[in-house]
């Protein structure tokens, strides 16, 4: 389901954004920095789209070979392929969320272009914060 909210998202704010581009003139002006700014936009937010649809494609099809009966030789054929699904979902699903996460100063540095570093190291800050295993479960695989 976050998922499906994380590609909902990316799609309706990339609509509002392509409209928002095109309402004021386009890509005609000048080379700029605020059009590669838009032009990185549109990227990471069709990039989240596309990343969170696929990981729900893997998703169904993991949950199709779940369902399958127990016992039967069919689930058994299926379940390799299911856990791989699962696995490839997953990676997807946080390929989507980083790239969602990576709009963020994109859109700062479209407000104000000389905040956009500033913006971009307090989300590495954040994410180096959250996007780790906590440090006694790496000890304990080794």
């Amino acid at each position: 389901m976050s998922a499906t909210i994380n590609a909902s998202t990316a799609a309706l704010v990339l609509m509002g954004s392509v409209s928002l581009i095109a309402s004021r003139g386009g890509w005609e002006q000048a080379f700029s920095v605020r059009v590669l700014l838009e032009g990185a936009l549109l990227f990471t937010l069709f990039a989240t789209y596309l990343c969170a649809a696929l990981s729900m494609r893997f998703y169904h099809h993991a949950g199709f070979a779940v369902s399958l009966p127990v016992g039967s030789s069919a689930r058994e054929q299926q379940s390799e392929l299911a856990v791989h699904y699962v696995q490839r979902g997953g990676v997807l699903y946080s390929w989507s969320l980083h790239f969602f996460l990576n709009s963020a100063p994109i859109v700062v540095g479209l407000l104000n272009p000389i905040a956009m570093p500033l913006a971009t190291l307090c989300m590495l800050l954040v994410l180096s914060l959250f996007d780790r295993a906590p440090k006694h479960l790496l000890d304990s695989t080794k």
